[in-house]
Order: C-alpha cells, then structure tokens, then sequence
C-alpha cells in the first residue's frame, strides 16, 4: 500500500519511514488552532478563546507530514 494517496497532498507511508530523518534535514513546525466544536457551535467558543490545538510537523526533504494534538485538562472548567 505505500505510495497510495490518502487524501489530497498526502500519501500513506510505513511506520519505518515515518521515523527516519538525517540530522540535516529541516523540519516546519506549525501550531494548529480550530474553534472547540466548530461543527456544532460554529466559531462561537473559539470568540471566547476555547480551541482544539495541534502541533504539525513537516520534513522537508522526505515531506512527511506528522499533526500531534494535545489536549487540556477539560474535568474542570477554565473560568
């Protein structure tokens, strides 16, 4: 399956090439920011501050595209 296209710009790779990187390549790093329930609530609590968050990572001699997202305590309420 590698070299399949899984979504437009993206194509799936082993796990294997997903970890390898030469100490000389040059990785991106981006901070993702979405409205928290954007599909239910529309931008609404993104207006008061409360986002999904993400971290992407882009390699850019291989290209591969890695997002991490991480979540807050959400047990309690922030306010």
């Amino acid at each position: 399956q590698q070299g399949r296209k899984v979504n437009v710009g993206m194509i799936l790779k082993s796990r294997s090439d997903m970890s390898r990187a030469d100490p000389h390549d040059k990785i991106v790093v981006n901070q993702y920011l979405a409205p928290l329930y954007m599909l239910k609530y529309g931008v609404q609590l993104g207006m008061i501050g409360l986002y999904h968050s993400a971290l992407g990572f882009v390699n850019t001699r291989t290209g591969l595209n890695s997002t991490f997202e991480y979540l807050g305590n959400t047990s309690k309420p922030v306010w």
